[in-house]
């Protein structure tokens, strides 16, 4: 499943991910990490703006596309709604957690924007 995640949205996957859990679910979470990695080049492409209290400048924002594996979204997906549940859901992840749920109700081969 492709997924198309701006800085932001990159920086806050960790937060659907388990902290802890079997080695699998780990190795699964690390992958996922690894996909969707900012690298010092892209943080040196952003700008903060007080503005935009603290958060980033969405002029200096961009997206890349990330491919996850069916048992990677489901991890994530899984993640989501127990943090959904226990109504753990931020504002700082509102963004992301859209976007996984609105993955679930779309055809695999397409690329969630």
């Amino acid at each position: 499943m492709k997924f198309s995640l701006n800085i932001e949205q990159r920086l806050s996957i960790a937060q659907f991910l388990p902290k802890e859990g079997n080695l699998s679910e780990q190795l699964i979470g690390k992958s996922i990490l690894d996909k969707s990695f900012v690298s010092k080049e892209d943080m040196k492409a952003l700008q903060f703006h007080p503005l935009y209290q603290g958060r980033i400048d969405p002029d200096t924002d961009f997206e890349k596309e990330i491919d996850l594996s069916p048992e990677e979204y489901e991890l994530l997906y899984s993640n989501f709604l127990q943090q959904d549940k226990d109504k753990k859901i931020t504002s700082a992840n509102v963004d992301l957690a859209l976007k996984i749920r609105e993955a679930k109700s779309q055809k695999p081969e397409m690329a969630i924007k």
